[in-house]
């Protein structure tokens, strides 16, 4: 019963929904992390956004990440994000 609770928990976190007036979209993503050492932690994780009442691509993130705690007192984040995002009709004649 435990590991359904966290099943939907973790179902209702990740799916972040906006709705307006004649169209909803959402968000969904999904994060891995892992431990290396005492020192070092690494994560990855993939965002999508879609649009159009959740039936068209709208962009895609992708986050790497690294944790260091190589001093006591301090703790270091190195993240690099890639973004892939879609062009509407409008845009394209604009650009």
């Amino acid at each position: 019963m435990k590991s359904l609770k966290k099943y939907i928990l973790l179902l209702l976190s990740c799916a972040a929904l906006t709705v307006s007036a004649d169209d909803f979209g959402g968000n969904i993503s999904v994060e891995l992390s892992k431990k290396l050492s005492k020192k070092v932690d690494i994560s990855l994780e993939e965002e999508v956004r879609l649009t159009q009442n959740m039936s068209h691509f709208d962009r895609s993130a992708t986050t790497l990440g690294a944790d260091f705690k190589l001093l006591k007192k301090y703790h270091q984040k190195l993240q690099v994000q890639f973004l892939q995002v879609s062009m509407t009709e409008k845009q394209m004649m604009i650009s």
